[in-house]
């Protein structure tokens, strides 16, 4: 058996009331985590989820992007991480391709209808049965007709949840290609392969349990979830999650946190750069 719920299961016993991830004014301990997955877990088996079958995802920088992904990771599914920008044709187009047989998507926010896209895509879809609502705060309400809410997945589910033995060579994550050459290529991740590239990052890091990792990258992209999301919870590190990049807020996260570990890309270091001569910054 090979899945990365093995490592967020061994930081959750030893480490529970450690912060896994936080975000603005609110952490979640691996404790927290552990059970919060579990519950999806739960509610997306109690939906007739078998080993084997593809869900996706489209949901921002959020704790509920993590609690998600390693739920489906424990059923034994593949998770397909959709880009936050698609347009109704293209996420036809993606769930269609990777049979997907539900998708959970995050609501519609200020100029990016993202539940909105995501429903008329979903429509489109026949393989594709179940359209989940990810939305604010606690309401269980559902803006969609023939969907449920995320609230409504777990409530009543149990904390506990045993991890489906998955073989190392089975499909984990099927990331989708940016289509510049034609339709986007699907490509299947071993559980394997996660594993290793994210404990190959550590490495490079030369990371301990005592680093705080900034994440401004977007998870569903291949370089936040290997490099951020998954090292830090193979390393069991504290995760600082932003909702998007922002140079000047970045700056400010890692002086309040100490954060000692970024990954990004060059415009971002670039800009990380200029913010830090400015008169707000220099004062931190």
């Amino acid at each position: 058996m090979l899945n990365l719920n093995t490592f967020l299961n061994y930081n959750a016993r030893n480490y529970p009331h450690k912060q896994a991830f936080i975000q603005g004014d609110n952490s979640m301990t691996f404790e927290e985590l552990e059970s919060s997955v579990n519950k999806v877990a739960n509610g997306l088996t109690s939906m007739g989820i078998m080993p084997g079958d593809k869900i996706a995802l489209s949901c921002p920088n959020l704790f509920y992007f993590p609690i998600i992904y390693y739920a489906i990771l424990k059923t034994g599914a593949a998770i397909v991480p959709l880009s936050i920008l698609l347009r109704p044709n293209e996420i036809a187009l993606q769930l269609t391709h990777s049979e997907s047989k539900a998708f959970f998507c995050f609501k519609d926010t200020p100029g990016l209808p993202m539940g909105t896209w995501g429903f008329e895509g979903f429509s489109q879809a026949e393989s594709c049965k179940h359209f989940i609502t990810i939305p604010t705060g606690s309401s269980a309400t559902q803006p969609f007709e023939n969907s449920i809410s995320y609230f409504h997945l777990i409530q009543g589910q149990s904390d506990v949840y045993e991890c489906y033995p998955t073989l190392e060579t089975d499909t984990a994550v099927i990331l989708y290609t940016s289509g510049t050459t034609g339709d986007p290529k699907g490509v299947e991740i071993s559980h394997s392969a996660i594993v290793w590239n994210a404990q190959a990052a550590f490495n490079t890091f030369r990371g301990t349990q005592n680093d705080i990792l900034l994440t401004a990258l977007p998870l569903f992209h291949s370089f936040g979830q290997g490099c951020n999301m998954n090292c830090s919870i193979i390393g069991g590190m504290t995760n600082i999650l932003m909702l998007k990049f922002d140079p000047v807020a970045a700056l400010k996260e890692m002086h309040k946190h100490k954060v000692t570990i970024l990954t990004a890309v060059p415009t971002m270091y670039w800009q990380l750069v200029q913010s830090g001569k400015t008169e707000e910054t220099k004062a931190l």
